[in-house]
Protein backbone atom coordinates (compact mmCIF):
# COMPACT_ATOMS: atom_id res chain seq x y z
CA UNK A 1 0.00 0.00 0.00
CA UNK A 2 1.34 3.40 -0.88
CA UNK A 3 0.26 6.73 1.23
CA UNK A 4 1.01 10.27 -0.12
CA UNK A 5 0.99 13.03 2.02
CA UNK A 6 1.66 16.90 1.72
CA UNK A 7 3.16 18.87 4.28
CA UNK A 8 1.57 22.03 5.24
CA UNK A 9 2.63 25.15 7.60
CA UNK A 10 -0.27 27.62 9.44
CA UNK A 11 2.02 29.55 11.36
CA UNK A 12 -1.08 29.07 13.91
CA UNK A 13 -2.72 32.18 12.24
CA UNK A 14 -5.97 31.91 10.93
CA UNK A 15 -6.23 33.66 7.55
CA UNK A 16 -2.90 30.81 6.60
CA UNK A 17 -5.19 27.98 8.00
CA UNK A 18 -8.01 28.78 6.29
CA UNK A 19 -5.55 28.63 2.96
CA UNK A 20 -4.17 25.57 3.94
CA UNK A 21 -7.61 23.97 4.19
CA UNK A 22 -8.50 24.82 0.82
CA UNK A 23 -5.40 24.41 -0.46
CA UNK A 24 -5.28 20.48 0.54
CA UNK A 25 -8.75 19.90 -0.60
CA UNK A 26 -8.31 21.30 -4.38
CA UNK A 27 -4.85 19.62 -4.05
CA UNK A 28 -3.22 22.65 -6.07
CA UNK A 29 -1.51 25.77 -5.28
CA UNK A 30 -5.32 27.35 -5.71
CA UNK A 31 -7.40 27.73 -2.86
CA UNK A 32 -10.83 26.30 -5.13
CA UNK A 33 -11.62 23.13 -3.39
CA UNK A 34 -14.54 22.38 -5.91
CA UNK A 35 -12.48 22.91 -9.53
CA UNK A 36 -9.47 20.78 -10.83
CA UNK A 37 -7.95 20.26 -14.25
CA UNK A 38 -6.18 17.58 -13.62
CA UNK A 39 -6.49 14.15 -12.06
CA UNK A 40 -5.38 13.71 -8.31
CA UNK A 41 -5.22 11.23 -5.97
CA UNK A 42 -8.46 11.13 -3.51
CA UNK A 43 -7.42 12.61 -0.30
CA UNK A 44 -8.17 9.92 2.52
CA UNK A 45 -7.94 12.20 6.16
CA UNK A 46 -5.87 15.57 7.29
CA UNK A 47 -3.70 15.14 10.07
CA UNK A 48 -3.54 18.22 12.41
CA UNK A 49 -3.81 20.50 13.87
CA UNK A 50 -1.49 21.13 16.77
CA UNK A 51 -3.49 23.79 18.73
CA UNK A 52 -7.42 23.72 18.96
CA UNK A 53 -7.77 27.33 17.35
CA UNK A 54 -6.50 25.91 14.93
CA UNK A 55 -8.21 22.44 14.87
CA UNK A 56 -11.44 24.68 15.60
CA UNK A 57 -11.01 26.13 11.99
CA UNK A 58 -10.06 23.39 9.81
CA UNK A 59 -12.72 21.34 10.84
CA UNK A 60 -15.22 24.47 10.01
CA UNK A 61 -14.05 23.77 6.47
CA UNK A 62 -13.07 19.86 6.21
CA UNK A 63 -16.47 18.84 7.90
CA UNK A 64 -18.22 20.78 4.51
CA UNK A 65 -16.14 17.99 2.62
CA UNK A 66 -16.76 15.23 4.85
CA UNK A 67 -12.99 14.37 5.14
CA UNK A 68 -11.87 13.09 8.72
CA UNK A 69 -9.41 15.11 10.63
CA UNK A 70 -7.37 13.63 12.95
CA UNK A 71 -5.40 15.88 15.68
CA UNK A 72 -2.70 14.94 17.90
CA UNK A 73 -2.07 17.91 20.23
CA UNK A 74 -5.98 19.80 20.07
CA UNK A 75 -8.23 19.44 23.76
CA UNK A 76 -10.52 21.89 23.60
CA UNK A 77 -13.84 20.63 24.89
CA UNK A 78 -15.77 21.98 22.54
CA UNK A 79 -14.34 19.47 19.72
CA UNK A 80 -16.40 17.08 21.13
CA UNK A 81 -19.80 18.14 19.57
CA UNK A 82 -20.53 15.85 16.99
CA UNK A 83 -22.52 18.18 16.20
CA UNK A 84 -20.54 20.91 14.95
CA UNK A 85 -17.37 18.61 14.10
CA UNK A 86 -18.88 15.51 12.66
CA UNK A 87 -16.07 14.25 10.62
CA UNK A 88 -13.20 15.54 13.73
CA UNK A 89 -10.98 12.82 16.04
CA UNK A 90 -7.99 12.89 18.48
CA UNK A 91 -5.31 11.07 19.77
CA UNK A 92 -5.26 13.03 22.95
CA UNK A 93 -8.07 13.44 25.89
CA UNK A 94 -10.21 16.41 26.12
CA UNK A 95 -9.70 18.67 29.03
CA UNK A 96 -12.27 17.59 30.76
CA UNK A 97 -10.28 13.70 30.54
CA UNK A 98 -7.31 15.44 31.97
CA UNK A 99 -8.89 17.14 34.62
CA UNK A 100 -10.81 14.19 35.93
CA UNK A 101 -7.25 12.04 35.54
CA UNK A 102 -5.41 14.60 37.64
CA UNK A 103 -8.17 14.56 40.59
CA UNK A 104 -8.27 10.85 40.40
CA UNK A 105 -3.75 10.83 40.65
CA UNK A 106 -4.19 13.14 43.31
CA UNK A 107 -6.84 11.52 45.75
CA UNK A 108 -5.11 7.93 44.69
CA UNK A 109 -1.82 9.31 46.14
CA UNK A 110 -3.12 11.41 49.17
CA UNK A 111 -1.16 14.27 47.29
CA UNK A 112 -1.12 17.63 49.34
CA UNK A 113 0.71 20.02 47.23
CA UNK A 114 0.49 19.94 43.36
CA UNK A 115 2.11 22.12 40.89
CA UNK A 116 0.74 23.13 37.60
CA UNK A 117 2.70 24.36 34.73
CA UNK A 118 -0.24 25.64 31.86
CA UNK A 119 -0.25 28.05 28.79
CA UNK A 120 -0.35 31.71 29.21
CA UNK A 121 -3.64 32.40 27.26
CA UNK A 122 -7.15 31.80 27.75
CA UNK A 123 -7.80 27.92 27.27
CA UNK A 124 -4.47 27.91 30.01
CA UNK A 125 -6.76 29.30 32.61
CA UNK A 126 -9.62 27.93 32.23
CA UNK A 127 -8.12 24.84 32.44
CA UNK A 128 -6.69 26.06 35.92
CA UNK A 129 -9.97 27.34 37.19
CA UNK A 130 -11.96 23.95 36.16
CA UNK A 131 -9.55 22.00 38.09
CA UNK A 132 -9.89 24.16 40.98
CA UNK A 133 -13.58 24.01 40.21
CA UNK A 134 -12.91 19.67 40.57
CA UNK A 135 -10.88 20.25 43.69
CA UNK A 136 -13.55 22.10 45.09
CA UNK A 137 -16.54 19.18 44.28
CA UNK A 138 -14.22 16.70 45.34
CA UNK A 139 -13.77 18.49 49.34
CA UNK A 140 -9.99 18.40 48.42
CA UNK A 141 -9.21 21.65 50.30
CA UNK A 142 -5.72 20.72 51.83
CA UNK A 143 -4.44 20.90 48.34
CA UNK A 144 -1.96 23.80 47.38
CA UNK A 145 -2.04 24.61 43.84
CA UNK A 146 0.58 26.82 42.55
CA UNK A 147 0.23 28.47 38.88
CA UNK A 148 2.77 28.50 36.79
CA UNK A 149 2.36 29.77 33.60
CA UNK A 150 4.41 28.52 30.34
CA UNK A 151 5.12 31.77 28.86
CA UNK A 152 3.50 31.53 25.24
CA UNK A 153 3.11 34.34 22.23
CA UNK A 154 -0.69 34.71 21.81
CA UNK A 155 -1.82 34.07 18.39
CA UNK A 156 -3.07 37.51 17.32
CA UNK A 157 -6.77 36.24 16.32
CA UNK A 158 -9.66 38.42 15.05
CA UNK A 159 -12.14 37.18 13.18
CA UNK A 160 -15.41 36.10 13.69
CA UNK A 161 -15.25 32.34 14.59
CA UNK A 162 -12.38 33.17 17.07
CA UNK A 163 -15.37 34.91 19.07
CA UNK A 164 -17.81 32.63 18.29
CA UNK A 165 -15.63 29.94 19.55
CA UNK A 166 -15.27 31.42 22.91
CA UNK A 167 -19.24 32.36 23.34
CA UNK A 168 -19.83 28.98 22.81
CA UNK A 169 -16.85 27.55 24.78
CA UNK A 170 -16.96 30.13 27.66
CA UNK A 171 -19.90 31.35 28.66
CA UNK A 172 -19.96 32.89 32.46
CA UNK A 173 -22.32 30.03 34.19
CA UNK A 174 -19.52 27.74 32.84
CA UNK A 175 -17.55 29.61 35.18
CA UNK A 176 -19.23 30.71 37.96
CA UNK A 177 -22.31 28.55 38.51
CA UNK A 178 -23.56 30.52 41.30
CA UNK A 179 -25.13 27.33 43.62
CA UNK A 180 -22.52 25.59 43.31
CA UNK A 181 -19.61 28.15 44.04
CA UNK A 182 -21.38 29.87 46.80
CA UNK A 183 -19.77 29.82 50.02
CA UNK A 184 -17.46 27.72 49.08
CA UNK A 185 -13.11 27.99 49.75
CA UNK A 186 -10.23 26.46 49.05
CA UNK A 187 -8.42 28.32 51.23
CA UNK A 188 -9.44 28.11 55.02
CA UNK A 189 -7.96 30.73 56.42
CA UNK A 190 -5.23 33.63 55.44
CA UNK A 191 -1.78 34.19 56.52
CA UNK A 192 -1.18 37.69 57.48
CA UNK A 193 2.27 39.44 57.10
CA UNK A 194 2.38 42.19 58.70
CA UNK A 195 5.11 44.15 59.27
CA UNK A 196 7.15 41.79 57.30
CA UNK A 197 10.21 39.65 58.97
CA UNK A 198 10.73 41.64 62.37
CA UNK A 199 12.56 40.26 64.71
CA UNK A 200 11.78 42.76 68.00
CA UNK A 201 8.23 41.53 68.30
CA UNK A 202 8.21 42.13 71.82
CA UNK A 203 9.05 45.85 71.53
CA UNK A 204 6.16 45.83 68.64
CA UNK A 205 3.88 44.16 70.89
CA UNK A 206 4.94 46.58 74.10
CA UNK A 207 4.22 49.63 71.41
CA UNK A 208 1.10 48.86 70.00
CA UNK A 209 -0.08 47.35 73.86
CA UNK A 210 0.55 50.71 75.11
CA UNK A 211 -1.20 52.27 72.35
CA UNK A 212 -4.33 50.28 72.30
CA UNK A 213 -4.84 50.92 76.47
CA UNK A 214 -3.89 54.44 76.59
CA UNK A 215 -6.56 54.74 73.17
CA UNK A 216 -9.05 52.79 75.36
CA UNK A 217 -8.63 54.71 78.26
CA UNK A 218 -8.73 58.43 76.68
CA UNK A 219 -11.42 57.69 74.69
CA UNK A 220 -13.44 56.06 77.34
CA UNK A 221 -12.60 59.22 79.48
CA UNK A 222 -13.75 61.98 76.70
CA UNK A 223 -16.97 59.70 76.97
CA UNK A 224 -17.75 59.63 80.68
CA UNK A 225 -17.10 62.92 80.97
CA UNK A 226 -19.53 63.91 78.24
CA UNK A 227 -21.69 61.76 80.25
CA UNK A 228 -21.33 63.09 83.61
CA UNK A 229 -20.86 66.94 83.17
CA UNK A 230 -23.92 68.43 82.55
CA UNK A 231 -21.75 71.88 80.99
CA UNK A 232 -20.86 69.28 77.90
CA UNK A 233 -24.28 68.30 77.39
CA UNK A 234 -24.12 70.24 73.93
CA UNK A 235 -24.13 68.95 70.37
CA UNK A 236 -20.13 69.86 69.61
CA UNK A 237 -19.77 67.11 72.68
CA UNK A 238 -22.14 64.77 71.95
CA UNK A 239 -20.54 63.98 68.43
CA UNK A 240 -17.50 64.30 70.44
CA UNK A 241 -18.95 61.22 72.66
CA UNK A 242 -19.66 59.23 69.61
CA UNK A 243 -16.57 59.55 67.95
CA UNK A 244 -14.67 58.39 70.98
CA UNK A 245 -17.02 55.97 71.11
CA UNK A 246 -16.57 54.63 67.69
CA UNK A 247 -12.46 55.07 67.45
CA UNK A 248 -12.58 52.69 70.59
CA UNK A 249 -14.65 49.94 68.28
CA UNK A 250 -12.51 51.22 65.24
CA UNK A 251 -9.02 50.45 67.13
CA UNK A 252 -10.76 47.01 68.47
CA UNK A 253 -10.82 45.17 65.27
CA UNK A 254 -7.25 45.62 64.68
CA UNK A 255 -5.28 45.60 67.28
CA UNK A 256 -5.87 42.67 69.73
CA UNK A 257 -5.26 40.47 66.33
CA UNK A 258 -2.17 42.68 66.29
CA UNK A 259 -1.04 41.87 69.55
CA UNK A 260 -1.89 38.07 69.35
CA UNK A 261 0.10 37.71 66.61
CA UNK A 262 2.92 39.12 67.99
CA UNK A 263 3.06 37.38 71.37
CA UNK A 264 2.30 33.97 70.00
CA UNK A 265 3.70 34.35 66.04
CA UNK A 266 0.83 33.45 64.47
CA UNK A 267 -0.39 35.14 61.70
CA UNK A 268 -3.06 32.96 60.23
CA UNK A 269 -6.76 34.17 60.39
CA UNK A 270 -9.46 32.19 59.62
CA UNK A 271 -11.41 32.93 56.55
CA UNK A 272 -14.37 33.66 58.53
CA UNK A 273 -12.71 35.75 60.72
CA UNK A 274 -11.03 37.82 58.12
CA UNK A 275 -14.44 38.69 56.48
CA UNK A 276 -15.94 39.84 59.74
CA UNK A 277 -12.99 41.89 60.87
CA UNK A 278 -13.36 43.54 56.98
CA UNK A 279 -16.81 43.69 57.67
CA UNK A 280 -16.44 45.59 60.72
CA UNK A 281 -13.28 47.52 59.67
CA UNK A 282 -15.14 49.45 56.59
CA UNK A 283 -18.16 49.65 58.26
CA UNK A 284 -17.00 51.85 61.67
CA UNK A 285 -14.63 53.72 58.79
CA UNK A 286 -17.54 54.74 56.82
CA UNK A 287 -19.68 55.86 60.10
CA UNK A 288 -16.71 58.45 60.94
CA UNK A 289 -16.07 59.62 57.52
CA UNK A 290 -20.26 60.76 57.69
CA UNK A 291 -19.42 61.81 61.59
CA UNK A 292 -16.67 64.27 60.98
CA UNK A 293 -18.67 65.54 58.42
CA UNK A 294 -21.34 66.08 60.64
CA UNK A 295 -19.02 67.74 63.19
CA UNK A 296 -18.29 69.37 60.62
CA UNK A 297 -21.63 70.86 59.75
CA UNK A 298 -21.64 71.23 63.32
CA UNK A 299 -18.40 73.99 63.47
CA UNK A 300 -20.10 75.41 60.28
CA UNK A 301 -23.47 76.57 62.13
CA UNK A 302 -21.55 77.61 65.14
CA UNK A 303 -19.02 79.90 63.08
CA UNK A 304 -21.27 80.57 60.19
CA UNK A 305 -25.01 81.09 61.27
CA UNK A 306 -24.20 81.50 65.35
CA UNK A 307 -27.87 82.89 65.42
CA UNK A 308 -29.80 79.77 63.99
CA UNK A 309 -27.32 77.74 65.64
CA UNK A 310 -29.45 76.46 68.57
CA UNK A 311 -32.79 76.48 66.00
CA UNK A 312 -31.37 73.96 63.58
CA UNK A 313 -28.29 72.27 65.82
CA UNK A 314 -31.33 70.73 68.71
CA UNK A 315 -30.90 67.86 70.60
CA UNK A 316 -33.04 65.53 68.22
CA UNK A 317 -31.42 66.94 65.09
CA UNK A 318 -28.19 66.00 66.35
CA UNK A 319 -29.09 62.86 67.42
CA UNK A 320 -30.60 62.00 63.80
CA UNK A 321 -27.01 62.84 62.64
CA UNK A 322 -25.28 60.42 64.60
CA UNK A 323 -27.31 57.52 64.40
CA UNK A 324 -27.37 57.96 61.00
CA UNK A 325 -23.84 57.74 60.55
CA UNK A 326 -23.57 54.55 62.58
CA UNK A 327 -26.63 52.85 60.41
CA UNK A 328 -24.99 54.23 56.82
CA UNK A 329 -21.77 52.78 57.97
CA UNK A 330 -23.04 49.11 58.50
CA UNK A 331 -25.81 49.36 55.51
CA UNK A 332 -23.08 50.01 52.96
CA UNK A 333 -20.61 47.24 54.15
CA UNK A 334 -23.03 44.89 54.36
CA UNK A 335 -23.80 45.12 50.84
CA UNK A 336 -19.49 45.08 50.01
CA UNK A 337 -18.83 42.11 52.39
CA UNK A 338 -21.72 39.97 51.11
CA UNK A 339 -20.76 40.28 48.02
CA UNK A 340 -17.33 39.79 48.34
CA UNK A 341 -18.26 36.26 50.94
CA UNK A 342 -19.21 34.97 47.29
CA UNK A 343 -15.66 34.96 45.85
CA UNK A 344 -13.50 31.61 45.82
CA UNK A 345 -10.30 31.73 47.18
CA UNK A 346 -8.06 28.40 46.13
CA UNK A 347 -4.63 30.13 46.85
CA UNK A 348 -2.56 31.77 47.77
CA UNK A 349 -3.55 33.08 51.45
CA UNK A 350 -0.93 35.80 52.14
CA UNK A 351 -2.04 39.01 52.56
CA UNK A 352 1.14 41.20 52.48
CA UNK A 353 -0.97 43.14 55.34
CA UNK A 354 -1.67 43.66 59.18
CA UNK A 355 -5.41 43.59 59.18
CA UNK A 356 -7.82 42.30 56.16
CA UNK A 357 -8.56 44.88 53.77
CA UNK A 358 -10.57 45.14 50.53
CA UNK A 359 -7.71 45.06 47.86
CA UNK A 360 -5.73 42.93 49.30
CA UNK A 361 -8.59 40.12 49.56
CA UNK A 362 -9.18 40.61 45.97
CA UNK A 363 -6.30 39.97 44.84
CA UNK A 364 -6.17 36.66 46.26
CA UNK A 365 -9.74 35.79 44.73
CA UNK A 366 -9.78 33.22 41.63
CA UNK A 367 -12.98 34.71 40.51
CA UNK A 368 -13.49 37.60 38.03
CA UNK A 369 -13.84 40.53 40.40
CA UNK A 370 -14.38 43.26 38.41
CA UNK A 371 -18.14 43.62 38.93
CA UNK A 372 -17.10 43.60 43.14
CA UNK A 373 -14.56 46.12 42.07
CA UNK A 374 -17.02 48.11 40.78
CA UNK A 375 -19.75 47.75 43.07
CA UNK A 376 -17.11 48.79 45.75
CA UNK A 377 -15.86 52.08 43.57
CA UNK A 378 -19.68 53.18 43.38
CA UNK A 379 -20.42 52.46 46.92
CA UNK A 380 -17.15 54.46 47.74
CA UNK A 381 -17.64 57.31 45.36
CA UNK A 382 -21.38 57.75 46.98
CA UNK A 383 -20.62 56.93 50.22
CA UNK A 384 -17.16 58.00 51.03
CA UNK A 385 -16.69 61.16 48.54
CA UNK A 386 -19.82 62.65 49.36
CA UNK A 387 -18.84 63.30 53.50
CA UNK A 388 -15.82 64.10 52.67
CA UNK A 389 -17.23 66.92 49.97
CA UNK A 390 -19.39 68.05 52.67
CA UNK A 391 -16.44 68.23 55.39
CA UNK A 392 -14.46 70.16 52.82
CA UNK A 393 -17.18 72.68 51.82
CA UNK A 394 -17.94 73.34 55.48
CA UNK A 395 -14.35 74.28 56.47
CA UNK A 396 -14.12 76.37 53.17
CA UNK A 397 -17.05 78.25 54.26
CA UNK A 398 -15.88 78.05 57.78
CA UNK A 399 -12.41 79.74 56.82
CA UNK A 400 -13.60 81.99 54.86
CA UNK A 401 -16.22 83.55 57.49
CA UNK A 402 -13.05 83.66 59.90
CA UNK A 403 -11.09 85.78 57.47
CA UNK A 404 -13.53 88.23 57.32
CA UNK A 405 -13.26 89.05 60.72
CA UNK A 406 -11.83 92.14 61.72
CA UNK A 407 -10.05 91.72 65.14
CA UNK A 408 -7.20 89.21 65.57
CA UNK A 409 -8.40 88.02 68.95
CA UNK A 410 -11.89 87.31 67.38
CA UNK A 411 -10.20 85.26 64.36
CA UNK A 412 -8.57 83.39 67.07
CA UNK A 413 -11.12 82.57 69.19
CA UNK A 414 -13.21 81.59 66.19
CA UNK A 415 -10.41 79.41 65.00
CA UNK A 416 -9.70 77.81 68.30
CA UNK A 417 -13.22 76.27 68.29
CA UNK A 418 -12.62 74.34 65.23
CA UNK A 419 -9.07 73.55 65.15
CA UNK A 420 -8.98 70.41 66.61
CA UNK A 421 -11.53 68.96 64.83
CA UNK A 422 -9.95 70.31 61.51
CA UNK A 423 -6.56 68.55 62.71
CA UNK A 424 -8.20 65.23 63.23
CA UNK A 425 -9.99 65.70 59.61
CA UNK A 426 -6.53 66.10 58.03
CA UNK A 427 -4.98 63.29 59.56
CA UNK A 428 -7.65 60.93 58.73
CA UNK A 429 -8.84 62.14 55.10
CA UNK A 430 -5.18 62.27 54.11
CA UNK A 431 -4.37 59.08 54.86
CA UNK A 432 -7.04 57.56 53.31
CA UNK A 433 -5.81 59.62 50.00
CA UNK A 434 -2.51 58.34 50.18
CA UNK A 435 -3.39 54.34 50.78
CA UNK A 436 -6.92 54.23 48.48
CA UNK A 437 -6.89 57.10 45.71
CA UNK A 438 -3.55 57.53 45.28
CA UNK A 439 -1.73 55.25 42.31
CA UNK A 440 -0.13 52.88 43.42
CA UNK A 441 3.75 53.48 42.53
CA UNK A 442 6.23 51.88 44.23
CA UNK A 443 6.79 54.35 46.82
CA UNK A 444 3.83 54.65 47.83
CA UNK A 445 2.95 50.56 47.72
CA UNK A 446 5.84 50.92 50.61
CA UNK A 447 4.22 53.39 52.08
CA UNK A 448 0.61 52.03 52.27
CA UNK A 449 1.29 50.03 56.01
CA UNK A 450 2.94 52.84 57.46
CA UNK A 451 -0.34 55.64 56.69
CA UNK A 452 -2.43 52.39 57.27
CA UNK A 453 -1.20 52.78 61.16
CA UNK A 454 -2.25 55.88 60.73
CA UNK A 455 -5.60 55.61 60.18
CA UNK A 456 -6.14 52.70 62.16
CA UNK A 457 -4.04 53.36 65.32
CA UNK A 458 -2.80 56.81 65.45
CA UNK A 459 -6.08 58.69 64.84
CA UNK A 460 -8.15 56.67 67.40
CA UNK A 461 -5.12 57.37 69.69
CA UNK A 462 -4.26 61.54 68.79
CA UNK A 463 -8.00 62.13 69.03
CA UNK A 464 -8.15 62.34 72.85
CA UNK A 465 -4.98 64.38 73.14
CA UNK A 466 -6.14 66.93 70.56
CA UNK A 467 -9.73 67.42 71.97
CA UNK A 468 -8.72 67.57 75.48
CA UNK A 469 -5.39 69.35 75.39
CA UNK A 470 -7.14 72.10 73.40
CA UNK A 471 -10.21 72.46 74.33
CA UNK A 472 -11.18 74.32 78.06
CA UNK A 473 -14.28 72.69 78.40
CA UNK A 474 -12.85 69.07 78.47
CA UNK A 475 -9.96 70.03 80.66
CA UNK A 476 -12.27 72.06 82.97
CA UNK A 477 -14.47 68.98 83.31
CA UNK A 478 -11.51 67.14 84.08
CA UNK A 479 -10.55 68.98 86.91
CA UNK A 480 -13.66 68.80 88.58
CA UNK A 481 -13.70 64.68 87.93
CA UNK A 482 -10.68 64.36 89.85
CA UNK A 483 -11.15 66.80 92.44
CA UNK A 484 -14.33 64.91 93.06
CA UNK A 485 -12.54 61.73 93.57
CA UNK A 486 -9.90 63.39 95.62
CA UNK A 487 -12.23 64.62 97.84
CA UNK A 488 -14.43 61.47 98.22
CA UNK A 489 -11.20 59.46 99.31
Amino acid sequence: MTLGFHTHENYFNARKTYECSLSILSGRGRTVPNYTCRKQNKLIAVIGGLKSMSSIQMSTILGLYKIPQISYGSSDEVLRSKTLFPFFYRTVPNEGLQTLGITKLVLHFGWTWVGLIASDNDQGETFVLNLKKEFVQKEMYPIHLPFLAKKKSRTNISDENYHERNSLKYPEEHFMDNKQWNNQTMVKEFILLGFGNIHSFQLFFLVFLVIYLVTMLGNLLIVILVAADQHLHTPMYFFLANLSSLESCYISTILPRMLNSFITGNQSMSVNSCFMQLYFFGALATAECYLLAAMSYDRYLAICKPLHYMTIMNARFSLQLSSGSWVIGFIVNTLTTSSMMHLIFCGPNEIDHFFCDFAPLLQLSCNDTLKIQLLIFVLSALFGLVPFLLTLISYSCIIKTILRIPSTLGRKKAFSTCSSHLIVVTLFYGTIVIVYVLPKTRTLRDLNKVCSVFYTVLTPLVNPFVYSLRNKDIKQALRKGVRYFVDRS
